[in-house]
């Protein structure tokens, strides 16, 4: 996602491996969240772990951001739009085509489709524990994320993400043990005829359908393979940022006219990088103590 809204001004459609990203991120957010409360869900329980550990995060990256705007001298910080962005609604803007006027927010749809996951996983929680109602659910789901798609584009991959919400929670309570060897090819196959009918034939009607396909076998591929711990440990270290990450990543873009693009966008990464652990260690410390 940061390599696709760094380098969005080149010729390549980042935007089809920015969807497969996506929908790993809102399948893996529903998958783990139905794991863990998968035994004995509390509403109560639930809400109160959210607001804890959202609330510390978002507290700390408004406060950060909000010194950086005045550092640099943003006008309408204070517009009510920022009242918006800072609980996190900057979607709601998007979605309504409302401008938003504030330096905050600038393109955090995401978690706003993430807090509604959040309110209405109650109900996704109930309708998975019937094995018949969670197929129904999860397939009707599809047809209408698909046909909104359509009818009601957003302009980004709003719909599509929705549906993958919803497709990590039903995977976590129906095993579907598709053999890895099989998802993979299924993947590979799908981004090929995507390739084919967009550059041979300026075909684009399938694309939608093509990438949900390939990040549908996507995930069922990953939940099947075991990472190798020399990749798989050095990332631990950023499992506690990733929210922070997203949400300043696009204000620490630098971008040096001396240097190639490539140098640019590693010498911003580090930085985001460092300062959302940075961030996400105060936003420990300052949920440990309002805990105490």
């Amino acid at each position: 996602v940061v390599i696709g809204h760094f380098f969005k001004d080149i010729n390549v459609p980042l935007w089809i491996p920015v969807s497969y990203s996506l929908f790993v991120f809102g399948f893996s957010s529903a998958f783990f969240t139905s794991i863990k409360y998968k035994s004995d869900f509390s509403i109560g329980l639930f809400w109160k772990n959210k607001l804890q550990r959202l609330g510390a995060q978002l507290f700390v990256v408004n406060i950060f951001l909000l010194v950086l705007f005045l550092f640099m001298k943003k006008t309408n910080i204070w517009s009510w739009q920022t009242a918006v962005s800072a609980f996190g609604l900057t979607g709601l803007l998007n979605w309504f085509n409302i401008p938003n006027h504030s330096p905050f927010g600038r393109g955090l749809w995401f978690f706003t489709l993430l807090l509604i996951f959040y309110l209405t996983y109650p109900a996704i929680e109930l309708l998975n524990r019937n094995k018949i109602s969670s197929y129904v659910f999860t397939f009707v789901c599809a047809i209408c994320f698909s046909l909104l798609h359509y009818i009601r584009p957003m302009g980004h991959m709003m719909w599509f993400t929705s549906f993958a919400f919803v497709f990590g929670a039903f995977i976590a309570r129906n095993s579907i043990n598709m053999h890895r060897v099989i998802s993979l090819l299924l993947a590979t196959v799908s981004i090929i005829l995507m390739l084919f009918l967009n550059m041979y034939s300026n075909i684009k009607s399938f694309n939608y359908f093509l990438i949900l396909v390939t990040s549908v076998s996507i995930v069922l591929w990953l939940i099947n393979i075991r990472l190798p711990r020399f990749i798989f440990n050095p990332l631990l270290i950023l499992s506690g940022s990733v929210l922070e990450i997203y949400f300043i990543h696009t204000y620490l873009f630098i971008r040096f006219h001396h240097f190639h693009q490539s140098i640019n966008f590693i010498i911003s990464l580090t930085l985001i990088v460092c300062t959302s652990l940075l961030l996400s260690w105060i936003a420990g410390r300052f949920q440990s103590i309002k805990l105490k």
